[in-house]
């Protein structure tokens, strides 16, 4: 028989284990949980952050990959007829790998970026951008050694040709150092109006990305298949297109060279 108020002090066996399991799991739900629930939206606080001050900085700022899809996911849809959300991050991923490649393909980069920065040596006068159309140009800069910081060139008479290439009337320094530039330019990318003194993306190379899309997704079950025996002695054999003929013709037209 228990006395009066023993019940109190009467562990069951096992309880006090029972006790510490489920305290450390609350330890361990409290710390890990801004890692997993809370840190992404700090981070896109944080890099909103960063981005505001690269601005004010005249550091290069990294354009969002979202940001740098040549056509939108509901312009796919409608070409694939396509009414329901199952393929939207599918679709969308191939949106955002054709961008880039095209981008690879023509050796520039088509969407719009704000204080892009371009790096060449000293005594070049002729700046062949990567980034264009350029729209302005805010700044030049020079440096002589990784020990001191990028100098300010104040005044440097120049001018834009034909949108993409940067001619100065002197070159800023000597074949030993390094010139920068920062401007904005690129093409405005569907979705987004563009404002005054802005370029939206061509036609041809939206509808270029869109029918590379299309063609991969309704041939993505084929990728790498070069012959198949479907009964009998019938084969089918399947070309192994890269990029479509149409598209390398439209991709052609805006191929930067580099001399």
């Amino acid at each position: 028989m228990l006395r009066p108020g023993a019940w109190n002090n009467f562990h069951a066996p096992g309880e006090t284990s029972l006790l510490v399991i489920f305290l450390l799991v609350v330890v361990l739900v409290l710390v890990l949980d801004p890692f997993f629930l809370g840190e992404s939206g700090i981070e896109d606080e944080d890099e909103d952050e960063e981005e505001g001050r690269a601005g004010e900085r005249g550091d290069r700022i990294q354009p969002k990959i979202t940001k740098k899809m040549l056509t939108q996911l509901s312009t796919i849809k409608a070409r694939l007829a396509i009414i329901t959300t199952d393929f939207d991050d599918l679709l969308t991923n191939a949106i955002k790998t054709v961008s880039a490649r095209f981008d690879h393909e023509c050796n520039r980069t088509f969407a719009r970026s704000l204080n892009a920065l371009e790096e060449f040596n000293g005594e070049e006068i002729e700046i062949r951008t990567a980034c264009y159309p350029i729209e302005s140009v805010s700044k030049f800069e020079l440096k002589s050694n990784e020990t001191e910081s990028w100098r300010e060139q104040i005044g440097v008479e120049h001018l834009i040709r034909r949108g993409c290439v940067i001619s100065l009337t002197q070159a800023l320094g000597n074949y030993r150092e390094q010139g920068r530039v920062t401007y904005t330019g690129g093409y405005v990318l569907p979705g987004t109006s563009p404002d005054v003194g802005q370029t939206p993306l061509p036609d041809d190379l939206e509808q270029a990305a869109v029918e590379q899309v299309a063609f991969w997704f309704r041939n993505r079950d084929k990728l790498g298949l070069v012959r198949s025996w479907p009964h009998g002695g019938t084969y089918e054999s399947f070309a192994q297109l890269d990029l479509l003929l149409d598209v390398k013709a439209v991709l052609r037209k805006y191929e930067r060279w580099n001399v």
